[in-house]
């Protein structure tokens, strides 16, 4: 703990080290604070039930698709953590709320709807609070006037898609990509296409996924007012029963349909290594310490190395399409692999902490994931490669069994 401390004050100077610390500490109690609000403070939210009933009465609520039974089977090798999430889970019908006289509030909005927010159209009780804390982080930094002192405008028919973790991939794939099922189903009904509220700065990877989906600049709005009234503002249900954070298999389905017909039209998938190491040298934290050391064992077996932060997104996801097997640490460039047929993926952790997310992800899609602790170095991680070694060598030796 110490020693990250002083590491991330030598990295980023005083003032930012500060500020990235206090963030550190704010993460571990973000979730357990956002939950409590929304428990003791109900008269503030809308959570999904009372947004159905508010759409009923002030606009429209209806169902598209079917109820989903998924079983989650976790590996013998897996932490207990991992196998407590064991058992069937129910993935409700979804559903689009359409909401009449809505009002988006803040540089990170909120959408108000009769005075209350509501939880679904910002994704999470968890995102709402996040999108409170940057609101008053941004205030105390820049200032009343230049964090709230923006401008207004009025939209006949809306969707919000932007929120303080769009700037992530994994939570711009998860929570927003995978909502566009709901809009799409939405234009089919009525014949009539949402405009897209997304972030400032809108560009990089949002901008490419969007076009990969068949979007362009024409059907999206950059968020650049402080207040926005919206005659319609539809709301699609978010599929997240599984672990809180991971998404569902039926929204990982649609996406994959989706996608990846997509990106085999603009990139060919076997230009790429089958085997694949993933580098976060270019990474603030969680980069491995000793990649060379780790990747020279790696490069011996077959192993390329690729920082996907310098690739393309269609390149990215035509990536991990043709992959056998995954090596890399813990992070967003993980997130593809929901792409992936039939992989072996091995995630280096920085220490005991484990992500539940990634074993998650790969048995929606079929995928064997293995998670190998490493130690703490500071900010970054320094890999067991033994034990990534050992990884590595079981997976290709059963590639070989299924080959024979």
């Amino acid at each position: 703990m110490l020693s990250t401390v002083r590491q991330s004050f030598r990295q980023r100077g005083l003032v930012d080290g500060v500020r990235w610390n206090l963030w550190n500490v704010f993460r571990g109690k973000y979730k357990p604070l956002a939950e409590g609000t929304v428990q003791y403070a109900p008269f503030l939210f809308l959570d999904t039930d009372e947004l159905k009933q508010h759409c009923r009465r002030h606009g429209e609520c209806w169902f598209y698709g079917d109820a989903k039974r998924y079983t989650f089977d976790a590996p013998d090798h897996a932490l207990p953590e991992v196998r407590a999430l064991d058992g069937e889970y129910v993935i409700p019908q979804p559903f689009v709320g359409v909401a009449e006289d809505a009002r988006l509030v803040g540089p990170y909005p909120f959408a108000l709807l009769d005075g209350k927010i509501s939880l679904d159209a910002t994704v999470t009780a968890t995102v709402t609070a996040l999108n409170l804390f940057y609101t008053l982080r941004d205030t105390v930094e820049d200032g009343p006037r230049a964090t709230l002192g923006g401008g207004r405008r009025e939209f006949d028919r809306a969707v919000l898609l932007y929120n303080c973790w769009n700037s992530g991939y994994y939570h711009w794939v998860t929570e927003t990509l995978t909502r566009l099922e709901g809009v799409e189903a939405y234009s089919e009904r009525t014949g009539e296409t949402p405009t897209l509220v997304v972030g400032p700065d809108f560009g990089g990877f949002q901008r490419e996924t969007l076009e990969l989906l068949g979007y362009g600049p024409e059907d999206w709005v950059e968020w650049d007012c402080a207040v926005a009234d919206v005659d319609e503002l539809v709301i699609p249900s978010v599929r997240r029963q599984i672990n809180r954070g991971a998404i569902s298999p039926v929204a990982v389905d649609w996406l994959r349909e989706r996608m990846r017909p997509a990106v085999r039209e603009r990139v060919d998938p076997d230009q790429f290594s089958e085997r694949v190491y993933i580098s976060r040298n270019d990474a603030t934290r969680r980069s491995v310490s000793n990649e060379d050391e780790l990747f020279a064992e790696l490069e011996a077996r077959g192993f390329e190395r690729y920082c996907l932060a310098e690739m393309p997104t269609a390149e990215t996801i035509a990536l991990m399409m043709q992959a056998e097997i995954v090596v890399g640490p813990h992070g967003a460039g993980l997130t593809d692999i929901l792409y992936a047929d039939d992989a072996a993926v091995i995630e280096l952790c920085r220490g005991e902490k484990h992500s539940r997310a990634y074993y998650t992800l790969s048995s929606q899609v079929g995928l064997r994931h293995r998670s190998i602790p490493g130690e703490i170095d500071g900010a970054d991680m320094r890999a067991d490669v033994d034990a990534v070694v050992e990884a590595v060598e079981t997976e290709l030796d059963q590639d070989q069994l299924k080959a024979a």
